[in-house]
């Protein structure tokens, strides 16, 4: 078991280099406007930064930074899930849960699902500008998430986790859509039933082991 000098600094070693990855992969999003540009133009380039860095040091402080990180991601795929087949990037068309055919329904999309944000706005085209910059942040989240779990000791050589739950999610996330507009579906029904039974058992699983006490400091 590590020495508590070791362990402080093996944290501190840990801290920096996920915070240098993360200001890394947040300067190469900026640097690619079709990636960053909704984004930019809503909030702001300075904001989102102190945003999404805000976001990895509080991973960073918890008491198991990897289980808090794997919580940060659960919750950033299942945001952005449902905006991501919307607007979906060439990665997420290269699977078979996204079609790639909501698009052409954008509008009655947003005000059979979002009409919260019309009557806020006044604007479909607003609505729809505001959540792909929402898709465009969340989907930087994703990334910097997943590239810290080797550094926080969260191996996806070991469990991959996370490519199966994102493919899940997504598939339902158009699945919804469909249902919302009366749209034909393409996933089952008792596929999708088991979807949503698997995506909200990993959700507990992981919001629970962001709270469980290793046993080292267990009393």
């Amino acid at each position: 078991m590590p020495t508590a000098p070791l362990a402080r600094a093996w944290a501190a070693e840990t801290r920096l280099a996920a915070t240098g990855l993360a200001r890394r992969s947040i300067d190469i999003w900026f640097s690619d406007p079709g990636r960053s540009g909704a984004a930019v133009q809503d909030s702001g380039k300075q904001h989102l930064r102190r945003s999404v860095l805000g976001r990895v040091h509080a991973v960073l402080e918890q008491e198991r930074p990897e289980a808090a990180n794997r919580r940060w991601l659960c919750d950033t795929v299942r945001a952005w899930a449902p905006l991501e087949v919307l607007f979906p990037s060439p990665t997420s068309l290269d699977t078979a849960a996204v079609s790639g055919e909501l698009g052409a329904h954008l509008g009655l999309i947003i005000e059979q699902g979002y009409g919260h944000l019309i009557a806020g706005l006044r604007s479909v085209a607003r609505a729809e500008a505001l959540l792909r910059a929402d898709a465009q942040r969340l989907a930087l989240e994703l990334e910097i998430g997943a590239s810290l779990r080797p550094v926080l000791g969260d191996d996806p050589a070991v469990e991959d986790w996370l490519r199966p739950y994102i493919e899940m999610s997504l598939a339902m996330a158009e699945y919804l859509h469909r249902q919302v507009i009366g749209l034909a579906q393409r996933l089952e029904e008792p596929l999708a039933m088991r979807y949503a039974t698997l995506i909200s058992r990993r959700q507990r699983e992981l919001r629970a082991a962001c709270w469980r006490v290793p046993a080292a400091n267990r009393s």
